[in-house]
């Protein structure tokens, strides 16, 4: 499988991309990168740094969006700088790659869909300004990819970020209605079944010995771990939003998905919330994504980790 991993380099798209790297039967053809944790440039930087130290670095970066389509500039959220640190990679320093980053993670997105069609998965757990991009550039060829598996929204759950919105969708929803609208394949992972899920720090006890990645990694997802305890005490560890996203579109079964027709909201206190457009359900034929609303928690947690130690050894 062909795979494009579009983020917004923070801590929980770090796991992602060493999960992704793990997965043999995954030909990671490059990240793309977006505000929204942190700032674009930084974004790109932690992900060319995760590479280097993941020893991926034949892995292309490309920077994409700096801000969202309705704003002129990008100032971190409180949000991001709580759980994620000032530099989106719990304000430790990583060792620098020496390659740069390019331009241009549109038209990268539009020539890989154009390249590999069926073959090529996107994985997408930022804001979607990208992916809206890409669709309002040409429509056409974004309907010719495999499938896009969207981390974000909250249908069924509170938002994390408002009562109605989860961040990446509450960011630039005006692109998610591009892309909820876009007749492409989607699978929305939302707060509905990333909640599910849950990392404690027993799990990743051994990632303090067992190499200087792991090593890194743990220093990593110790910062994680703080922002939850002090904003959700009672959580017990944290939640694996991005790399379920990548989990799902390598294996689909680990969830239970319902087909819905969605539509958000743009604008005022609901900004991001998703909406189910569904006068009923089973018998409406207007359904343009397949929203995850449950998860074997358990199966995709064991992958998580399992893959990750053979990343780390």
């Amino acid at each position: 499988m062909k795979m494009i991993l579009d983020l917004d380099t923070g801590i929980d798209d770090a796991l992602a991309i060493a999960y992704t790297i793990g997965k043999k039967e995954v030909d990671l053809i490059g990240i793309t990168t977006v505000f929204g944790n942190i700032n674009v440039h930084d974004a790109s930087r932690n992900s060319l740094n995760i590479l280097k130290l993941l020893d991926s670095e034949n892995i292309p970066v490309y920077k994409g969006a700096e801000h969202s389509v309705t704003s002129s500039g990008y100032e971190q959220k409180r949000g991001g700088r709580i759980f994620h640190g000032g530099n989106g990679i719990a304000d430790i320093s990583l060792e620098s790659s020496i390659h740069e980053y390019k331009e241009g993670a549109v038209d990268f997105i539009l020539d890989s869909v154009e390249k590999y069609g069926k073959d090529l998965t996107i994985v997408a757990t930022g804001p979607l300004t990208n992916i809206a991009e890409a669709i309002k550039k040409s429509p056409e060829t974004m309907r010719k990819v495999n499938k896009i598996v969207i981390m974000g929204g909250a249908l069924t759950v509170p938002g994390n970020v408002s009562p109605f919105a989860e961040a990446n969708f509450s960011q630039d929803a005006k692109s998610v209605g591009v892309v909820l609208s876009s007749e492409i394949p989607i699978t929305l992972i939302g707060l509905d079944v990333t909640l599910k899920t849950l990392l404690t720090r027993d799990d990743v006890k051994s990632w303090e010995s067992i190499s200087d990645k792991s090593k890194c990694y743990h220093k990593i997802i110790d910062y994680y771990f703080k922002a939850h305890e002090m904003i959700s005490p009672d959580m017990g560890g944290c939640a694996l939003h991005d790399p379920l996203a990548v989990g799902v579109a390598l294996n689909p079964d680990i969830v239970s998905t319902t087909p819905f027709s969605l539509s958000v909201i743009v604008d005022g206190d609901q900004n991001g919330r998703v909406i189910s457009n569904n006068k009923n359900i089973k018998y409406n034929s207007d359904k343009n994504v397949e929203v995850a609303l449950d998860v074997k928690a358990n199966e995709f947690k064991e992958d998580f980790l399992n893959t990750l130690y053979n990343v780390f050894k």
